[in-house]
Order: structure tokens, then C-alpha cells, then sequence
């Protein structure tokens, strides 16, 4: 054992001798520091041990897709040395640090031992990879001589920065990160640096900087005059403020607390004002109600939008490009001399340009029947007058059936068509079209030849198609109508001239007009149907249709038709349509079958050799069949050559063969006659 010397300092006439009383003091002291400070350290060490072990665990993983929240990646925090540390995952983070009641939170969780300011001040926060949103924009508020180190990492990540602390702020290598500060005093923007009421910071790898401004007091002054990232100014609601925009593409969204704004670069500016009002834009002032904006040097782009009220959107004395949009109400809307949008709201609008200088267009949505000409627009209920020349059109349809129909508008034109089962007419120029969802429907009439693909359509302009089952095209004049190369169902329409109607792969509609005509395809899987109307004679065989507007060769495969006659006493006869011979030389589907209405004449009516629907009509019908072997027949039935759908025959004239048949008409209620011609025939007449 070692011994202490003993100390003969006491007996040192130099020294001062010390009482009973402060040797005892003394050593409480010593006994209460041995005994003390052992205990705080262990305390002191638990708790940041404890405080990073309940951050570290308490933080969910915080991750944009359900995916991704299923790793082991979480969100930690941990307090040490006086400083907090946060560190997001690899994943697109939303990390919030803000202090509530005097106590931090991290993404609004309180871990067990609450962080206050005495245990820290430094904010380290390192996000990570992803396209991160972090807010500390309310963090320590309550706090002196906080700093903060912000590192956004890769990805688009946006950061809404503390307006209270100086720190360093980085963006990030990737492109699209958006710095965000709010402030109710001044703020001055460098090239790298942010003084926000006379706090400097240091940010860098920022594209955009949003400087958002609330209510404090006036006049403020937001200056970016020395930054290069693109700037964004916004807000502030009261009192005279001045912003000065950069060398980036800066955004000034007024409200009622602008008063002045500088552009004092070559760069791309654009001004946004919302109000319910009348807007004037007139060069480098803008006015609306009682507010007044001036411009140290004019915009080149401005975002003007109305409210529900009756509002006149004016920038017809303003050089750059301009964007009106009239929400609701009865509203003027009147483009710039450069290039100006147009969106109408819902009332009675009427859209105006200036003297045509620029590229003019039109943003137009609707529901129901959709009609865009020259100089209006209309959609339930609502009308645009316009007036003026317009170069391009917009509109968007809606979830239900829509018909837009845009065949009497001349320039160039997108449609949109949406959900559900829509009929869209593109307009003379250069179109692009889209159906959208479910089954929809192209029309165009032309008086030039029209060829029709799954991508486009020729014959009014240069149109480009999309999502699309449907065709109808229609010919006025010599024309041909090619739709061999749409996989969907065409509907094809001739007029008074001679046409050749050319149908594709899918089930298509034939529909010859007046003239000499042909049609037909060269698939033999389709199902086809001829359909022919008039008042007269009609005479249908496998390969000619002769009627009252002409002569129309068959060439292909066509399965059924459809003869309508008119107000005469007409005859329409398919006895020779869809023979044995015909099957055998065109189709493997064997006898076709025909729908044929009578009208309101005296009509006689022959079906063809398949299953039919005939309908007399009004007047005096007849039925006329010729068969082998057994035909049955009563008001709503005939067979012997297929099975026929009859309605409204008053008369049937039903003839045998050479051979033994049996012709029966105990149903029918209406005239017979029956001949049964060579053989041993058994005929049973009705009731009539």
C-alpha cells in the first residue's frame, strides 16, 4: 500500500491556517462531487443512449409505394454531442422536423425522452437517395443560436427551408429540386446565398427557389437579382412590396401585396394572377379592382384566370404570350398581340383575339353533343362566340357518351374524347383523335377519295387516329372509301355518284348509294351486310344488288342484308342471295341471311335461302317462297328455306317443286296461295 506523505504545509507560518469549520465544508464538497458526478454521467449517458435508441426504432419507414415499404429502411434520428442527426432511406422520404409545445418533433412522433434546447444545437439532416420532401421550415423555433445542414441527396426533392437559422442547404446532382422559403420580412437571394431577415445561410444544387411571402410588415422586398436558379414569388396579401427577379425563368404570382416588380434580366418571366375581376394587362401595368402592379420591364408570358362572376380578361395591349382562362361566369376574354390561350369558363362567353399576330388557341371541355365551328362553341347549355382567327383547338370529352362533332372547323385540332362510348367528326385540318376507353366511333363525310387505317384517316385534312372500334365514312360524289386496313368495324356510306366501298377485316356495313357502284372485302371471317334503301323495285342476287338508285356489284363475302322500300307499291326479291353455288364459290358459311321492311306500300317481298326477318310494313304485303320438300307457314313464321321472322304479311304465295311436298298454313290468318306443282303434294291452308 502506498502512503501519502504527510503534509507539513499547515505548519507553514506563510500559510493561512484554516478552521475546523472550512476543513469540514471541504469535505462535504469532496463527498457530495465524488457522489454526485458519477450519477449524472450515468443518467446523462442513459438518456442519449435511451434518445437515440427510441428515435432510431419509433420512426416508421416513411416510403412513397407500398413496395418499397416492405425493406428494413427506416427513417432514424439520433441526438449526440449536441447534435441531432436525421437520415432518410434510399427510398422518396417525407421527413418533417418542427418543434411543438417547446419540444422537437421528427414526422410528429414525441419520443420517450422529449427532445428541448438544451440537448442540441445543430441540425444535421441527410435525406438520401429518392425524391425526398423535407420541411424545417418550423424547426427550433423557440431556440438561440441554432444551425441547420440540409443535404436533399439524389433525386427531385423539394425543401421548405427555415426562415429563423443560418445553415447550409444542398440541393442535389439531379435536376428538379425545388428550394421553399417563407417569410413575413425580407429576403435577399444570391447566386449561393439566402439572407432571410438578415440571416445569411448557404444553398446550392437548386434548379427552382420558391419565395413565399405572409402577412408582416411592410413594404418587404424580395430580391433575386444576383441568383441563377429560376425563382418563384407568391403570396402576400397586404402592403406596398417590391420583388426583383433574376437570371433564371422567374414566376410571380400576385396577389394584393404586390406592388413593383423588377425583371432585370434577358430571361423568360411569367406573371400569374387569379381574381374574380376584370384583369387589364397593359404592357408593363397590371390592374384588377383596386390593386395596380407595375413592371420594370414587361413579362414575356402572364397566367390570367377569372372567378365565378361575369369577368373581361383584357390583354390586348400586352406583347407577350398570354393565358386566359375564364372559369365561371359570362365572360370577354380578349388575347394579347403574341401568342394567347383561351380556356372559357361555363357561362355565355365571348372570346376575342388581337390582330391575329400570334399562334391562337382554344382549350374547350364538354359533355353531351360537343359542337366547335369557325366562330362558336357549344356543349350543354353553354355557348362561345368567336371572333377572330384561331389557329388550333382543344377539347376534352367527358366519362359519359359524348358526341363532339368539329366537321365545320377549319384549322388545326386535338380531341380527347375520354371514357365511355363516344362519335367524334374531326374538322378540314390537321387533326389528331383520340377515343379513349370502352367502344368509340370516327365519322367524317368527304367529297374525296377517304382511306381509313387503325392510325389515320385522309380525305378532310391530315388526321391522325387512336382508339378507335367504330367507323362511319360517307362519299358525296366519285369516290372511293378504302377501309381494308382497319381491324375495327366500318360503316360505309355511298352518295349519289359512282363509289367503290372497300371494307377490312371486321364486320362492316355496306350502303351504296345512287349510281354504279361496288363494294365488298376479301376476308371471308367477317361477318358483312349490305343495306339498301328506296322507293322501288329491288332485285338481290350473291353478286349484283339491283335498285332504284342504281346497280351495285358484290365482291366478296357479304353475309345479311338489309332492303328498306319506300311509300310505292315496291318489290324487293333476294331469292338469288346466298345460293348453294354462291357458298361454295365465296364463303364456307353456307345460305345468307336478309332483313327486309317493307315500308308503307303494297310491297312483295321474296326472302333469301337463309334465316330472314321480313316485314311487310303497312299496305298490302305479300310473301313470295319457292321450296322443296316441306313449308310451313303462319303469321309470325315461315320455313322451307331457312327459318323466317314474319310480321305484317297479308298474303303468302308459297310454291312447291317437282318433287312431293307438303306446304302447310294452319297458323296463318292472312290470303294463300299454294302451288305444288309435279309430284304428290300435301297442301293445309289457314284461316284466311
Amino acid at each position: 500500500m502506498r502512503h501519502r506523505p504527510p503534509d507539513h504545509s499547515i505548519h507553514d507560518p506563510k500559510r493561512r491556517r484554516v478552521s475546523k469549520r472550512e476543513q469540514i465544508r471541504a469535505s462535504l464538497r469532496l463527498l457530495v462531487r465524488a457522489t454526485w458526478q458519477p450519477l449524472w454521467r450515468l443518467t446523462h449517458n442513459f438518456a442519449r443512449a435511451w434518445q437515440a435508441l427510441v428515435l432510431g426504432t419509433m420512426l416508421a419507414s416513411n416510403v412513397a409505394t407500398p413496395a418499397a415499404a416492405q425493406t428494413a429502411d427506416q427513417i432514424s434520428a439520433v441526438v449526440e454531442d449536441g447534435t441531432l442527426t436525421v437520415t432518410g432511406t434510399p427510398n422518396a422520404d417525407t421527413i418533417t422536423v418542427a418543434t411543438i409545445g417547446g419540444f422537437v418533433k421528427v414526422n410528429g412522433q414525441d419520443p420517450g425522452d422529449p427532445l428541448n434546447g438544451d440537448m442540441f444545437t445543430r441540425l444535421v439532416l441527410n435525406a438520401g437517395a429518392g425524391d425526398d420532401s423535407i420541411d424545417v421550415s418550423n424547426a427550433l423555433g423557440n431556440f438561440n443560436g441554432f444551425a441547420m445542414e440540409i443535404d436533399a441527396g439524389a433525386g427531385r426533392d423539394t425543401v421548405a427551408y427555415s426562415r429563423r437559422y443560418p445553415g447550409l442547404v444542398q440541393g442535389g446532382a439531379d435536376s428538379g429540386d425545388i428550394l421553399r422559403i417563407t417569410s413575413d420580412g425580407e429576403i435577399v437571394l444570391g447566386e449561393q446565398s439566402i439572407d432571410i431577415n438578415r440571416i445569411s445561410s448557404t444553398y446550392n444544387g437548386f434548379e427552382i427557389v420558391d419565395l413565399i411571402g405572409i402577412n408582416g410588415p411592410s413594404p418587404v422586398v424580395f430580391d433575386a437579382r444576383n441568383a441563377t436558379a429560376n425563382v418563384r414569388f407568391s403570396s402576400f396579401d397586404g402592403g406596398d412590396n417590391t420583388f426583383i427577379g433574376g437570371a433564371g425563368d422567374d414566376v410571380f404570382t400576385v396577389s394584393n401585396g404586390f406592388t413593383a416588380i423588377s425583371d432585370l434580366s434577358a430571361s423568360i418571366d411569367q406573371v400569374v394572377l387569379s381574381a374574380d375581376s376584370d384583369i387589364t394587362l397593359n404592357g408593363i401595368v397590371l390592374l384588377w379592382g383596386d390593386n395596380r402592379v407595375t413592371f420594370n420591364g414587361a413579362p414575356e408570358v402572364a397566367f390570367i384566370t377569372g372567378g365565378a362572376g361575369a369577368n373581361t380578361l383584357d390583354a390586348s395591349r400586352f406583347m407577350g404570350e398570354v393565358s386566359l382562362d375564364g372559369q365561371g361566369g359570362d365572360d370577354t376574354l380578349i388575347g394579347s398581340v403574341g401568342n394567347s390561350s383561351f380556356t372559357p369558363g361555363s357561362g355565355v362567353n365571348t372570346v376575342l383575339t388581337s390582330p391575329n399576330n400570334g399562334f391562337d388557341q382554344l382549350f374547350f371541355t364538354g359533355a353531351g353533343e360537343i359542337t366547335l365551328t369557325d366562330t362558336l362553341f357549344s356543349t350543354a347549355g353553354t355557348s362561345t362566340t368567336l371572333n377572330g382567327f384561331f389557329d388550333f383547338a382543344t377539347i376534352t370529352g367527358s366519362s359519359s357518351d359524348d358526341l363532339i362533332d368539329a366537321s365545320a372547323w377549319s384549322s388545326d385540332l386535338r380531341i380527347d374524347a375520354g371514357k365511355s362510348d363516344d362519335t367524334v367528326r374531326g374538322g378540314t385540318g390537321t387533326n389528331t383523335l383520340q377515343g379513349g376507353a370502352d367502344s368509340d366511333t370516327i365519322e367524317q363525310t368527304a367529297s374525296e377519295d377517304q382511306t381509313l387505317t387503325d392510325t389515320s384517316l385522309s380525305g378532310r385534312g391530315s388526321t391522325t387516329i387512336s382508339e378507335f372500334e367504330r367507323a362511319k365514312l360517307t362519299s358525296i360524289g366519285n369516290t372511293t372509301i378504302d377501309a381494308s386496313a382497319f381491324t375495327g368495324a366500318a360503316h360505309l356510306i355511298g352518295g349519289n355518284g359512282n363509289e367503290t366501298l372497300i371494307g377490312g377485316p371486321g364486320d362492316n356495313i355496306f350502303e351504296p348509294g345512287g349510281g354504279t357502284n361496288t363494294v365488298g372485302d376479301q376476308y371471308s371471317a367477317d361477318r358483312d351486310q349490305l343495306r339498301a334503301s328506296g322507293d322501288g323495285d329491288f332485285t338481290l342476287t350473291s353478286s349484283k344488288l339491283t335498285g332504284p338508285g342504281g346497280i351495285t356489284t358484290l365482291n366478296g363475302s357479304i353475309e345479311t342484308a338489309l332492303l328498306t322500300g319506300g311509300a310505292g307499291n315496291n318489290t324487293i326479291d333476294a331469292a338469288g342471295f346466298g345460293s348453294a353455288t354462291q357458298a361454295r364459290g365465296i364463303r364456307a358459311t353456307g345460305a345468307g341471311g336478309v332483313t327486309i321492311n317493307g315500308g308503307a306500300g303494297s310491297d312483295t317481298i321474296t326472302g333469301s335461302g337463309g334465316n330472314d326477318t321480313l316485314d311487310g310494313g303497312d299496305g298490302f304485303d305479300i310473301l313470295r317462297q319457292q321450296a322443296a320438300g316441306v313449308q310451313t307457314i303462319t303469321d309470325t313464321q315461315a320455313t322451307g328455306r331457312g327459318t323466317d321472322s314474319l310480321a305484317r304479311f297479308e298474303r303468302a304465295e308459297l310454291t312447291g317443286s317437282a318433287g312431293n311436298d307438303t306446304i302447310t298454313a294452319t297458323g296463318f290468318s292472312g290470303a294463300l296461295v299454294a302451288r305444288g306443282l309435279a309430284g304428290n303434294d300435301s297442301i293445309t291452308g289457314g284461316s284466311g
